[in-house]
C-alpha cells in the first residue's frame, strides 16, 4: 500500500506540473496572440489570399518531395539526394533569411526556382508585404510552378513505372 501512495503522490505532482505548464502556455500564447493581432496587415484580403498561397506552397513542397523520392527508381539509396535537397532548400526558400534581403542578382536567380514559392511567397502574401494585384501575381506564379512540377512528376512517374520490374507473389 505504501508503494501505491508514493506512486500516487508522484503522479499528482506530475499532473500539477502539467497543469502549470498548460496555464503558462495559455498565458504566453494569449500575450503573443494579442501582439500578433496588433500587427496584422491593414488589408482584409491578406488573410484569405495568404491561406490560399499557403495551400499552394504546401502543394509545391509535396510535389518537390515526390519528385525527390522518385529518384529511388534509379538509385539504391536516396538519402544523399534527400540530404542535399534539405541543405539547398532551407536558404533558397527563405527559411533562414528572407529572399528580399539577398542581392538583386542572386534574388533573380532564386526567384527563377520553385523554392521561394513554397515558403517565402506565402509569408509575403499572408503578412501583407504583397497586396492586391501583386498578391494575385504571386499566387498565379505559384499555380504555374505547381502545374509544371505536377507535369514533370507525372512524366517521371510514367518513365519510372516502365522501368520497374516486380517479381514474386
Amino acid at each position: 500500500m505504501r508503494a501505491y501512495l508514493v506512486l500516487a503522490r508522484g503522479e499528482f505532482r506530475r499532473y500539477s506540473s502539467y497543469r502549470l505548464a498548460v496555464l503558462a502556455g495559455v498565458f504566453t500564447n494569449s500575450v503573443f496572440g494579442f501582439i500578433r493581432v496588433s500587427i496584422l496587415p491593414g488589408s482584409w484580403t491578406a488573410v484569405p489570399l495568404g491561406l490560399l498561397s499557403v495551400i499552394i506552397g504546401i502543394s509545391i513542397s509535396f510535389t518537390l518531395r515526390f519528385l525527390l523520392n522518385l529518384i529511388a527508381f534509379w538509385t539504391v539509396d536516396v538519402r544523399g539526394f534527400v540530404g542535399l535537397y534539405f541543405v539547398l532548400v532551407g536558404p533558397l526558400c527563405g527559411l533562414f533569411v528572407p529572399i528580399h534581403m539577398f542581392p538583386e542578382g542572386l534574388r533573380s536567380v532564386i526567384n527563377a526556382l520553385p523554392f521561394p514559392w513554397m515558403f517565402q511567397a506565402p509569408i509575403d502574401v499572408l503578412s501583407g508585404r504583397v497586396l492586391g494585384g501583386a498578391a494575385w501575381r504571386v499566387i498565379m506564379i505559384q499555380i504555374l510552378w505547381l502545374a509544371a512540377l505536377l507535369v514533370v512528376g507525372r512524366l517521371v512517374l510514367r518513365r519510372a513505372t516502365h522501368r520497374l520490374v516486380v517479381q514474386g507473389g
